[in-house]
């Protein structure tokens, strides 16, 4: 069982409609698992790391939020608390005996200079 979290901008100050990126997941025993945006809207720059996240909130106005719809008030403070993967954790996480026997596709999934698992495509 894991929590989802959720990057609402552009929201309606009428009817709280938002765009909305999905940031990733936090899952028990496993490293956080970040949503990568290679090109998510035209114009906009690529998500692919932590420090691309940090980028984005910092750069881009909007509300971080779980899946329960609870906001999360300080985006940046939840990136810096987050425990960075080990190399062992990474290890396991990668293997694929863990994954079921799925290899990596390094064309839509890798890890980032800190060690956190980036998958450009949609999960849950």
């Amino acid at each position: 069982m894991g929590t989802n979290y959720y990057y609402h901008t552009n929201i309606c100050g009428h009817c709280d409609r938002a765009d909305v990126l999905h940031v990733g997941k936090q899952s028990m025993g496993w490293s956080f698992h970040f949503r990568a945006y290679r090109t998510y809207r035209s114009g906009d720059p690529a998500i692919e790391s932590i420090a691309h996240w940090e980028r984005t909130f910092k750069t881009v106005p909007g509300i971080l939020k779980d899946e329960n719809g609870k906001e999360i008030s300080h985006p940046l403070e939840f990136l810096a608390g987050l425990p960075r993967p080990t190399p062992e954790q990474q290890a396991v996480e990668d293997s694929p005996d863990t994954r079921g026997g799925w290899p990596i596709d390094p064309e839509r999934e890798w890890r980032d200079a800190e060690g956190f698992h980036f998958y450009d495509g949609e999960f849950s």
